[in-house]
Formats: C-alpha cells, sequence, structure tokens
C-alpha cells in the first residue's frame, strides 16, 4: 500500500432531458467530452423512454449505446421505490402520490 489515497471520480446520474438534448442535436459527443472526468449513469427507465423517440428522432439510439454512459437497471423494489421518491421530489412525473 503506498498511502495515497486512491483517486474518487465524480459520480453524475442523467436524467432523460439531459439525454434528449444532446440526442436530438446529435451532439453525444460534446456531452461526453464535458463529463469525461466524471462516471455517468443513468437508468434503464431512462433508455427505454429515448428508445420510444428514436423513430421521429433515430439519434436517440445512440443514447443506449454510448459506451461511456453506464446504465442501472433498478432491479430491486428498494431501487425502484428510491427512483420514485426521486422522481417525485423533482417533480417531473405525475405517479400518484
Amino acid at each position: 500500500m503506498t498511502g495515497h489515497p486512491a483517486a474518487i471520480r465524480p459520480v453524475w446520474v442523467l436524467d432523460a432531458m439531459c439525454l434528449i438534448h444532446f440526442g436530438r442535436a446529435d451532439r453525444l459527443d460534446v456531452l461526453r467530452d464535458l463529463l469525461v472526468d466524471k462516471d455517468c449513469w443513468t437508468t434503464q427507465v431512462v433508455v427505454q423512454e429515448l428508445g420510444q423517440g428514436a423513430a421521429a428522432h433515430p439519434a436517440m439510439r445512440d443514447v443506449g449505446a454510448a459506451d461511456w454512459l453506464k446504465v442501472a437497471q433498478l432491479d430491486t423494489l428498494d431501487e425502484i421505490r428510491l427512483f420514485t421518491q426521486w422522481v417525485r421530489r423533482l417533480g417531473i412525473s405525475t405517479l400518484p402520490q
């Protein structure tokens, strides 16, 4: 052990709005370059939402294929509950209260 603490990279969780804007402009490369020193995540729910718009905006398909963007699956009930709380806190959903 060298006594030096391991470098911790910031983690950013990207929502649909951010990814839609860069994707529609076909500039995911710019977003990647802006966040090069961060671990970037989104959820499978967001990737599916973007996929629904791919017919009208084919560049949306590229979001799910971005090698710099990790996708969280939300596989457990606790993960789904926490995601629901987060969505409600942001006020971006019509989920029942």
